[in-house]
């Protein structure tokens, strides 16, 4: 008995003079090395790192500060009641998570490499979500296109990621819708389509900067290019063809069919 404290006390006198620590090997590299102990297949070889349900993780939550961070684990299970912002949010599928100081990762490990992928299989690879969450694309940080129920955006800087997304809203072009905040049901396709528009509502627009200056006008329909552009609060309007009512900004209830129909019409009530 007294041989073996005497041993274990040498062994950690030994780690801590040299503080590096060495599994089957001598001579470890780093601060901590674990080397193969056979390489003839006759036993398993590799480390086990701590093995715990995503329920087991989220219990000690209280546990993990920032003095954890680069704490790695293996969830063998998700959590089973998703913690929105919390530090199990992420753990949604058995494997490695790591601890950043505030929640756990996931470990990469079938990433889609961005120079292209080989073998996928359309039945079980693709890009999305699993959960009931939208879709969204960026460049160069600013919002590029989102997915949602009820949300549908394509092109730079159209719909903010703010909007409600069962706004009921579709944009796609360039700048299209860009401004919105509470408007509902608008439909905008090309660049610059109802660009101020906030709360206007249920506005169709379609050609190069229809409807651009719209605000809150509502329940307009302008089809060819900078048809309605002046419109600001102006509803029921219709204008068919390139710069058709080109100048309204608050008149109601107008029709123009055709190029330049009513282009310099400003204001016009129909009762």
């Amino acid at each position: 008995m007294i041989k073996k404290i005497v041993t274990l006390g040498i062994t950690f006198s030994f780690m801590n003079m040299f503080s590096q620590i060495g599994i089957n090997t001598p001579n470890p590299n780093a601060t901590y090395e674990i080397a193969a102990k056979t390489s003839d297949g006759s036993r398993p070889e590799g480390a086990i790192f701590p093995r715990l349900t995503g329920d087991q993780i989220k219990l000690a939550n209280d546990q993990y500060g920032t003095d954890q961070t680069g704490t790695v684990i293996y969830a063998t299970s998700k959590v089973s009641i998703k913690e929105y912002g919390g530090k199990t949010e992420n753990i949604n599928v058995p494997g490695y998570y790591y601890y950043d100081g505030a929640r756990w990762q996931k470990l990469k490990e079938n990433s889609w490499n961005v120079e292209g992928n080989e073998g996928t299989d359309a039945n079980k690879n693709f890009i999305g979500t699993t959960d009931d969450q939208d879709v969204m694309f960026k460049r160069n940080g600013i919002v590029s296109g989102i997915i949602g129920q009820n949300v549908t955006s394509f092109g730079y800087a159209n719909i903010p990621a703010n909007v409600d997304p069962s706004s009921g809203n579709t944009a796609f072009g360039n700048g299209v819708l860009s401004l919105l905040t509470t408007g509902l049901s608008n439909t905008g396709i090309g660049i610059g389509v109802m660009n101020y528009t906030t709360t206007g509502s249920d506005n169709i627009g379609v050609g190069r900067q229809a409807l651009l200056n719209n605000i809150s006008g509502s329940y307009n329909i302008a089809i060819g290019g900078a048809s309605l552009i002046g419109n600001e609060t102006g509803h029921f309007n219709i204008a068919i063809g390139e710069q058709a009512l080109w100048l309204n900004r608050t008149g109601f209830g107008n029709i123009g069919i055709g190029r330049n129909a009513l282009k310099k019409m400003k204001k016009v009530l129909i009762m």
